[in-house]
Formats: C-alpha cells, sequence, structure tokens
C-alpha cells in the first residue's frame, strides 16, 4: 500500500512538472510538436523574445504596464514615435490612433510585428489585429461572431497568397524587425 501511494505521488509530481514545463516554455495547449504551421508567432509564445531593456521585465506585469511605458516613450522619444506613426499610417498619424491601435495587445513586441507585417506586406492593420488578437462582431442578422485568436503567421498565410511557410518566415522577419526597433529605441531613449 505504501509503495502504490508513493508511486501515485511520483506520477502526479512528474505529469504537474511536465505541464508547467511545457506551458513556460510557450507551449501549453495546443503547441506542441503536432501543433498547426504557423504556431509559436502570436498571442502568449515567441513575443517575449523581442522585448529589449527594461521592457523585458514587465514580462509577468499588467498590460497597462506596458502600454505606460509605451506611451510615455511615444511622447519622450521623437524618433520611437515617428518610427510608430510610419509603420502605422504615416506622419499624419495621430497619438489618438496610435494609443486606439495598441489597444489589446498583451505586449509591446507583439504591437511592434503586427505593425511591421502590415506596413511590410501591405495588410491593413485593424484587419491583422482583429486576427491575431480574435474579434466579436454582429452581422446582419444581429448575431454575434467570435472569432478566435490566431498565430501571426497564421494571420499573414489567411491574408495572403503566401505559403505556411512564407508566413512563417514574414512572421519572423516583423518580430526581428520589432526587437530592432525596440533595441534602437531604448538605447537612443537611455541616452
Amino acid at each position: 500500500m505504501k509503495n502504490l501511494l508513493t508511486l501515485i505521488v511520483s506520477v502526479s509530481v512528474l505529469v504537474f512538472l511536465s505541464g508547467a514545463s511545457a506551458f513556460a516554455q510557450g507551449r501549453g495547449l495546443g503547441n506542441g510538436p503536432g501543433a498547426s504551421i504557423g504556431q509559436g508567432h502570436g498571442v502568449g509564445h515567441d513575443q517575449d523574445r523581442v522585448k529589449t531593456g527594461s521592457d523585458a521585465k514587465s514580462n509577468h506585469g499588467s498590460q497597462s504596464d506596458w502600454q505606460t511605458k509605451f506611451n510615455e516613450r511615444f511622447t519622450k522619444d521623437t524618433a520611437f514615435a515617428t518610427k510608430i506613426k510610419n509603420l502605422l499610417g504615416g506622419p499624419g498619424t495621430t497619438y489618438d490612433q496610435v494609443m486606439a491601435a495598441e489597444m489589446g495587445f498583451p505586449r509591446l513586441g507583439e504591437f511592434m510585428s503586427v505593425l511591421h507585417v502590415s506596413k511590410n506586406l501591405d495588410i491593413p492593420f485593424a484587419d491583422l489585429k482583429a486576427k491575431v488578437l480574435g474579434s466579436v462582431s454582429t452581422n446582419q442578422a444581429g448575431q454575434t461572431i467570435k472569432t478566435a485568436p490566431m498565430s501571426l503567421g497564421k494571420a499573414i498565410q489567411q491574408s495572403t497568397t503566401l505559403t505556411p511557410d512564407q508566413s512563417n518566415d514574414a512572421a519572423k522577419l516583423a518580430e526581428k524587425q520589432a526587437a530592432e526597433d525596440m533595441q534602437k529605441t531604448t538605447t537612443t531613449a537611455s541616452k
């Protein structure tokens, strides 16, 4: 009886630890080896690597933490503000339009990556944002339609004629560009 109890406790601990490890690596729920193409480029996955400087510390903070830092940087760092405006729509882009665009993103890196994909592939930002974050809309019959969030690679694939591999490459490029922008602006802002 004692051996059986020890075995059950041991197996339970192993199952718990393996699940926690997979979740910590961004492989929770449906993101394992059999996951669909494009996984890892969207909500809650590889975006943490685009964080640099002080932004990386806020990984476990609330969403408003990064937005507060972003808003402050946007108002104080003119090079950063110009970059964001150019990615979103050009020099005529207003502060309110930028703040509306950032709403809903869990991390700055993800927001920046979607901006880059939108600009790189000429996909309307609002369409890409709705796919990456999921959306709620009402059809003509008054029914509520909810769409689930999808990876950035999958959103690109659905918005273009690119193959899955090309879509994932475009997502990786945007993530790299976002990381470079954050590094430049972090370095610039700290001087």
